[in-house]
C-alpha cells in the first residue's frame, strides 16, 4: 500500500486528494461570490428601469426573470461543487480513520467536523441551520422571490399600494 504505482506514493495520493478538496472548496466560494454580483447587477438595472424608462414592464419581466433563472442555475452549480466536494471528504475520512490510532482522535478534522463545530449537539435550533448549503439555498431562494415578486408587482401593480 506504500506504493500505488511505480509514479505515485501515498503522500502523492494525499495531495492530490487536499488539492482536490481545496479546488472545489474555493471554486465554491468564487461561485458564490460571481453569483452575488450578478444579482445585485441585475437588480440595480430593475430599479434604474423602474424609475427612469416610461413603459417598463417588459423590462422589467426580462430582469426578473434573468434573476430567478440565475439563481436556478447557481443553485445547480452550488449543489453540483458541494457534492465533489462531499466525495472528496468520504476519502479525506477514509485516510483518517486508517491514522487514527497514530495520531489521534482529536486530530480527525474531517471525521469530527459536526463535533468539533456542534451543529449536531447544540441545545439551539438555529445552530443547526448554519451551513453553506443551507445559507446559500436560503440566499438562493431570498434572490428567487425577489424576482418572482417584480414580475407579480409588473403584472399587478396595484397589488402592494396604500390607497
Amino acid at each position: 500500500m506504500e506504493k500505488l504505482s511505480s509514479y505515485l506514493n501515498k503522500n502523492d495520493f494525499y495531495n492530490i486528494l487536499w488539492n482536490y478538496f481545496s479546488m472545489h472548496a474555493n471554486q465554491r466560494m468564487q461561485l458564490f461570490n460571481f453569483y452575488i454580483i450578478i444579482e445585485c447587477f441585475l437588480l440595480g438595472g430593475y430599479f434604474t428601469v423602474t424609475q427612469f424608462i416610461n413603459n417598463h414592464g417588459l423590462y422589467r419581466i426580462i430582469i426578473c426573470i434573468l434573476v430567478i433563472m440565475f439563481s436556478i442555475v447557481f443553485f445547480l452549480l452550488d449543489f453540483r461543487t458541494k457534492t465533489m466536494i462531499k466525495i472528496v471528504e468520504k476519502s479525506i475520512i477514509e485516510i483518517e480513520q486508517k491514522h487514527k490510532v497514530i495520531i489521534g482522535n482529536e486530530f480527525m478534522i474531517f471525521t469530527n467536523e459536526n463535533e468539533i463545530t456542534g451543529l449536531n449537539h447544540s441545545k439551539f435550533y438555529f445552530y443547526k441551520l448554519l451551513s453553506y448549503s443551507k445559507l446559500f439555498f436560503l440566499i438562493f431562494l431570498c434572490f428567487s422571490l425577489i424576482g418572482i415578486f417584480g414580475i407579480i408587482t409588473t403584472f399587478f401593480p396595484d397589488i402592494f399600494r396604500v390607497k
